[in-house]
């Protein structure tokens, strides 16, 4: 089994060209659902004039063939003053045999005033020994003449080594979805994932594979931590804990990345 991460700024010259720029209005949805084949997963919420509140949010689970590509993207952006667009976006893909790539971005973008866009994307890499990952995970916020506004994009790249041909619990699926919505909505400016302790640098983090990994609790001891920070922060805990507990404590890789304009 092997994992490879691209460096964040390798991937970012695509993003400007490429995410923000995704047209079209897009109603709000989230749900479930299983594909074989499409591997491309994008939510896209962009508010102007005619539409200016808009949300989008959808949860996918995808299984990915020898030599593919799992694409999660979150893009939002508004272009009007007081407008506000949110995007989520939770992909849970399958690798059971040969290599893929795995790319995970979150983008977002403001102009105008008092404007407001946030965007999530959380990815889940499920790969069985012998197979071959190659993950990208970025997150970019751009304000431009843009007085008052809030730009926010978090990017939540999971890998995990299944030993066993199992899927993920149904509990790992409310985290999932319960993270990207945390994520996806504004707050005040803060913290909102933990940028030290078992996270390692500003900007991006690991639970490595055979390395050090927090304790196994429960979800509801995390939530009631006295020491706990944001919620946000708590949820991806209570993730990793999930998943260590389905899969094994040194079978969970995690990488964040976030951007605020």
């Amino acid at each position: 089994m092997n994992l490879t991460r691209i460096p964040a700024a390798r991937a970012a010259a695509g993003i400007v060209a490429g995410v923000l720029l995704v047209a079209g209005g897009v109603s709000s949805r989230s749900h479930w659902s299983t594909s074989a084949s499409d591997v491309d997963l994008v939510t896209a919420a962009h508010a102007d004039v005619g539409r200016t509140a808009v949300e989008d949010a959808q949860a996918r689970t995808v299984a990915v063939a020898r030599g593919g590509h799992a694409t999660a993207t979150a893009t939002a952006s508004t272009v009007c003053d007081g407008c506000s667009g949110r995007a989520a976006t939770v992909q849970v893909a399958y690798v059971a045999r040969g290599g893929i790539t795995a790319d995970n971005v979150a983008a977002a973008w403001a102009t105008g005033t008092s404007g407001t866009a946030t965007s999530a994307s959380v990815q889940v890499v499920i790969q069985r020994p012998g197979t071959d990952v190659v993950a990208t995970n970025r997150a970019l916020a751009v304000g431009t003449a843009c007085s008052a506004c809030t730009t926010d994009a978090t990017a939540v790249q999971v890998v995990v080594l299944s030993r066993r041909d199992r899927k993920v619990s149904v509990q790992v699926q409310a985290l999932l979805q319960q993270l990207a919505d945390l994520l996806g909505t504004p707050v005040p400016t803060g913290p909102r994932l933990r940028e030290a302790g078992h996270h390692h640098g500003a900007r991006q983090a690991s639970y490595p594979l055979g390395g050090s990994a927090p304790a196994l609790v429960t979800s509801a001891a995390l939530l009631a931590a006295a020491d706990a920070t944001s919620p946000e922060q708590q949820t991806l805990d209570a993730l990793v804990a999930q998943l260590q507990a389905e899969f094994g404590a040194d079978a969970v890789t995690v990488d964040v990345d976030t951007s605020a304009g």
